[in-house]
């Protein structure tokens, strides 16, 4: 309903189609003829023909907005051809009885221009307009009409698109907090069954967390810093519940300022890393973590060691694995780089985004 209550109105666009087909292009044309006439009679016939454009933009803005929309548009077409001729009759008596016999009315105007128009008024022609001039009229409207419906489905189908997405975006980060949620919850229940010292300092790095899930989740993009940080809590986490024959690294390297990117893009690698990865050593192992920001590129390297005796659990990919490669391929299609190397011993993912 809102969509129609909008096309009930001209753009800019649309309305200065209207006024240079109809007065700028005549007058324009007009002019070439200015040597015909002197100074007074060129005059007359030049204010005779504005005000009788202006009046004729009228009819063809009701076949604009009404008759093309409502029967070509609807490919109702028997019903437009009807439409069209009752439109070429009616206007036929709009430019006797409104554009010529108003003007001779307008007292406002000079005496010249209104004889002019009064003169054309009791001209006893059957057919006062050109038929061929109308149809083409008609024609060069009709093209705009199509056009502009062009424009306009684009449009809608461009927004539909992004509603979409947005949609999907929020559904798959709908399911990717409650996975880190409670891994992150099974983390401090591990200390706190430990009575371990370091309890307060992470639930305080969880708090943290917390205030940049609540706040800047719903974001397009954030900055690339804060993604860091959040990442570098949680790894924090991790490497306090983890024994030393377990080796855990995170390195970041570039320059973050001024660099976005979608938020929790890059955390569903490095839970995998952890959670089907050391999480189930019990030998040496490893989770090493890289991320590089360049100017408009950003690269992430996770490798991690695989459990010496591994479990349908521990090969199972996981939610938030699923999730992100959904996300990259709404997010950044034919923009990204994913290769995932799962070897006997180690699991590695490459990331490659383009940021530009």
């Amino acid at each position: 309903m809102e969509l129609k209550k909008k096309h009930l109105f001209l753009t800019w666009q649309e309305a200065l189609f209207f006024v240079f087909f109809f007065m700028i292009f005549p007058l324009i044309t007009g002019l070439q003829y200015r040597s015909l006439y002197d100074n007074q009679v060129f005059f007359e016939t030049f204010s005779y023909h504005t005000t009788g454009g202006l009046l004729t933009i009228f009819p063809f803005l009701f076949y604009y907005k009404v008759i093309v929309p409502r029967y070509l548009f609807t490919r109702r077409y028997l019903l437009f051809v009807c439409a069209l001729l009752l439109f070429i009759v009616a206007y036929d008596l709009y430019i006797r009885y409104v554009t010529d016999l108003g003007i001779s009315k307008m007292s406002f105007l000079p005496d010249g221009v209104r004889k002019i128009a009064k003169g054309a008024f009791k001209r006893a022609d059957w057919i006062r307009q050109s038929i061929t001039l109308t149809i083409t009229n008609l024609l060069s409207v009709t093209a705009v009409a199509f056009f502009t419906q062009v424009l306009r489905k684009e449009r809608q189908v461009q927004q539909l698109q992004q509603q979409q997405l947005r949609m999907e975006l929020d559904a798959l980060k709908a399911q990717l907090h409650p996975h880190f949620f409670f891994n992150t919850l099974n983390n401090i229940y591990s200390l706190a069954l430990q009575r371990s010292a370091a309890t307060a300092p992470v639930v305080n790095k969880l708090a943290a967390m917390m205030r940049y899930m609540l706040y800047l989740s719903d974001a397009s993009a954030v900055p690339v810093q804060q993604e860091i940080d959040f990442i570098s809590n949680y790894i924090s986490l991790e490497q306090l519940r983890h024994d030393d024959n377990v080796h855990i690294s995170f390195d970041f390297q570039g320059k973050a300022e001024g660099v976005t990117i979608a938020p929790f893009l890059l955390l569903p690698f490095v839970e995998n890393a952890f959670k089907h990865g050391i999480d189930n050593e019990t030998g040496n192992g490893f989770t090493e973590i890289v991320i590089v920001t360049e100017p408009g590129e950003l690269t992430m390297t996770v490798k991690n060691s695989k459990p010496q005796f591994a479990t349908d659990t521990v090969n199972h990919k996981g939610v938030g694995l699923s999730n992100v490669q959904k996300r990259l391929a709404l997010l950044h299609p034919d923009k990204h780089k994913l290769l995932i190397t799962d070897t006997e011993h180690q699991y590695s993912v490459y990331l490659n985004l383009s940021l530009a």
